[in-house]
């Protein structure tokens, strides 16, 4: 998972508009991966939209190396029942079009004592036709769409050992199939803030964040016994840098317009190899309050269990702020920057024993690392 997250914390600091008339512009993001979209104006009952991004089966999980694919797919869409409201247009559609690019394909997922087995087969092409369903959400300047996507095509590389050139079935076109797509698209010709009060409003919410933390100081600590009844000391200290990928889903309640406090878990990175489940606690302050846009400020603090290590707990605290865009009647939109540190207690391997230091031959082990990330962040009214 190491270069990925890199490239999509790069591709969150892509400008969002890239011009003043025709399509909307924004961002991709999906457990497929994470890119850059484009969706032109509804005309006539129909749009176009179009992606590219870097597809990172395998990553997150370790079982691939540190680079993803890149996918590049065009679909035409069609509306087919429309919802609107006072200061947002939604829709239901449904799309056709292809889809291409040169990625990693479905194998079998196999488990060692330490975790899933690496991905063997190399790399390959793929020539796709796909359907798309979803719902399309317009405010005065900022598009939501919230989709599915199947693939029904063609998967062709060379054997790993033979050299001979294979042709499949591209099995993650249905496997990945559920994988939600969102698009966050600007509309850059205008149209005006989309914030403010709209009649009564609901104080509770809930939201979804997402994205990529770069570890860059760790602290560690170790004192075991040898193999020979040695007392061993392993401490080290220093710049090392690694980066993850994360995902919260919460929820929150108002207190007032400018004070939220929310709940939340997810998936996460902290280190090379080390990853945990944070249960976290947030409050967040809005300056401006939830019905404009303006700036956030974020603590929080809780619980990491380890995926690794029979769901350990370790400590986990964070701190934040960046800018939240209001959508509409108080949900909103939000790219956050946050310095993080997570307490780790990791397994201790080794050389001398060829294994890990059994539990009881342990008496210190303790680790914390550091890391700055970037984040998109959508909250919900109830």
């Amino acid at each position: 998972m190491n270069r990925f997250a890199l490239v999509f914390v790069l591709l969150l600091a892509v400008p969002a508009g890239l011009g003043a008339q025709g399509p909307n512009w924004g961002l991709f993001n999906s457990p497929k991966g994470f890119g850059v979209s484009a969706e032109s104006p509804v005309k006539g009952g129909t749009f176009n939209s179009f992606d590219l991004y870097a597809d990172i089966y395998g990553l997150p999980n370790g079982r691939a190396s540190s680079y993803p694919g890149v996918r590049i797919q065009a679909l035409h869409n069609m509306v087919l029942r429309s919802y609107d409201k006072p200061g947002r247009s939604s829709f239901v559609y449904a799309g056709f079009g292809a889809a291409a690019g040169y990625v990693r394909d479905f194998e079998s997922f196999s488990w060692w004592n330490s975790g899933p087995a690496y991905l063997i087969m190399n790399m390959g092409g793929i020539v796709c036709i796909s359907g798309a369903f979803g719902v399309r959400c317009d405010f005065a300047d900022v598009t939501l769409d919230l989709g599915l996507q199947a693939d029904a095509g063609f998967y062709i590389r060379r054997h790993e050992s033979h050299g001979n050139l294979m042709f499949e079935l591209y099995r993650n076109g249905l496997y990945n199939s559920l994988y939600p797509q969102l698009r966050i698209l600007w509309n850059m010709s205008g149209g005006g803030s989309s914030g403010g009060h709209r009649g009564q409003v609901s104080p509770f919410d809930f939201g979804v964040e997402w994205g990529s933390n770069v570890m860059f100081y760790s602290v560690i600590n170790r004192n075991y016994v040898g193999r020979y009844g040695e007392r061993v000391d392993d401490s080290s200290r220093g710049f090392a840098f690694y980066a993850n990928g994360a995902v919260r889903l919460y929820a929150g309640v108002y207190a007032g317009e400018k004070l939220r406090f929310d709940l939340g878990a997810g998936y996460a990175g902290i280190a090379d190899s080390r990853r945990v489940v944070p249960v976290t606690a947030r409050m967040n302050f809005l300056p401006r309050g939830r019905f404009r846009d303006g700036a956030v400020v974020f603590v929080d603090a809780g619980a990491s269990l380890s995926t690794v290590d029979r769901w350990q707990a370790g400590l986990l605290a964070s701190a934040g702020a960046g800018y939240r865009k209001c959508l509409s009647s108080g949900a909103g939109l939000s790219l956050l920057a946050n310095l993080r540190y997570a307490q780790d207690r990791p397994g201790i391997f080794s050389p001398d024993l060829g294994t890990y230091v059994p539990a009881g031959d342990i008496r210190n082990n303790a680790a914390g690392y550091l890391s700055a990330g970037i984040t998109l962040s959508v909250d919900i009214i109830r």
